[in-house]
């Protein structure tokens, strides 16, 4: 599922907001690739890039909540921890070479609803605190 962005998606808070934009890039970059027929070693290649995107995205956040004393800070850790388990387990079989390409598409929206979810429900409720000191 391609994911279009739209200002419900936005912070408020530039460079989280670059990052979100940045990982709503390549997840649909995947998907194209994904529909395309590219290889899944390939394609594992793209979400290696996902992963590198989202540890970065992640970091820049709990470095922003701690220097704002955010109260649920290390809840927010917590899910980040989460979201980067549940993608690595996501991205194996890419790697491995273990999926099959009739599998990509049908498993893939997972990716983007991962992502979603992380702005959403994750992010969304911290906004208006942040963007107060920011």
């Amino acid at each position: 599922m391609v994911i279009e962005w739209t200002d419900a998606y936005k912070i408020g808070i530039p460079g989280l907001d670059d990052d979100h934009k940045k990982l709503v890039d390549t997840v649909n970059h995947f998907f194209t690739q994904a529909e395309y027929g590219v290889d899944t070693r390939a394609l594992g290649i793209i979400l290696d890039q996902v992963v590198a995107q989202m540890e970065a995205h992640f970091q820049r956040e709990e470095t922003l909540l701690d220097r704002h004393d955010y109260l649920d800070r290390l809840g927010h850790t917590t899910r980040h921890q989460q979201v980067m388990q549940q993608l690595k387990r996501f991205i194996e079989p890419y790697k491995s070479g273990a999926l099959l390409h009739d599998q990509t598409c049908d498993k893939a929206e997972f990716l983007s609803n991962l992502l979603i979810k992380h702005i959403i429900e994750d992010d969304q409720p911290f906004k208006s605190c942040l963007r107060t000191l920011v």
